[in-house]
């Protein structure tokens, strides 16, 4: 894949994880809601991808931890 369709895919990744914030500090969304979980687990798994591909492994497993909280917490709820 091309180097700028890579760094598309990061830029709409922080877009993702920052626009769910947005939602839950304006209190569009719920911090459960499932808007809010798909935002960030996407958002995480863009970034993850981008970060790899460049080798840049801070952000890799800083996202992975992201997405592995969302992913728990959103099973906790459903518990």
């Amino acid at each position: 894949m091309k180097s700028r369709n890579i760094e598309l895919i990061g830029w709409i990744g922080v877009v993702m994880i920052v626009g769910a914030f947005a939602l839950v500090m304006f209190q569009v969304v719920e911090p459960k809601s499932i808007v809010y979980i798909l935002l960030n687990i996407f958002g995480s798994l863009f970034l993850i991808y981008e970060s790899y591909t460049k080798k840049d492994f801070q952000p890799v497993v800083l996202n992975a931890i992201w997405a592995t909280i969302t992913i728990l917490g959103f099973l906790s709820g459903l518990l």
